[in-house]
């Protein structure tokens, strides 16, 4: 989108601000419907892949985490932003950084345009529930997440 809301060229791209609560009230409520993950860890927001062709999420916080991202070759859940987190290894300290994760309509394209190449897969992430040091402290998330027309059906 241009910003006012009009769709231009089949631009459907995204731009969201998240806000994690993390408090102990909204624990308490969500417990009713509480989210749990195939491995037993509770979750803010279930496993799942965008349909976009692709998600940038800045790292806003490396104190309160959350976003998980599935790592196929281990299978398991690796951090991606908060304390503790990997990406951290590999960035400067106090530098910026962020997440990029592919979609469902990056996959399917990828998979048109280069049908004898092995695929580019949309990434499986979820939400966590916050550790308990991180409760009382939200967890805040810019996504963008860019769409074309031209990619969904």
């Amino acid at each position: 989108g241009g910003g006012d809301g009009v769709v231009k060229n089949g631009d459907y791209g995204v731009l969201y601000g998240m806000n994690y609560f993390n408090s102990l009230e909204s624990l308490e409520h969500e417990d009713n419907d509480t989210l749990v993950g195939k491995d037993g860890v509770k979750l803010s927001l279930r496993e799942h892949v965008d349909p976009s062709l692709f998600v940038i999420e800045p790292i806003v916080s490396r104190d309160v985490g959350g976003l998980q991202i599935w790592d196929k070759l281990t299978e398991h859940w690796v951090e991606a932003d908060g304390e503790g987190a990997e990406i951290f290894d590999h960035v400067e300290s106090g530098s910026d950084c962020m997440v990029a994760f592919v979609g469902k309509a990056f996959e399917r394209a990828w998979k048109e345009k280069n049908p004898d190449e092995m695929g580019i897969e949309a990434t499986l992430h979820r939400v966590r529930q916050p550790r308990e040091r991180e409760i009382g402290r939200p967890r805040r998330a810019v996504i963008y997440e860019q769409k074309y027309e031209e990619y969904f059906e």
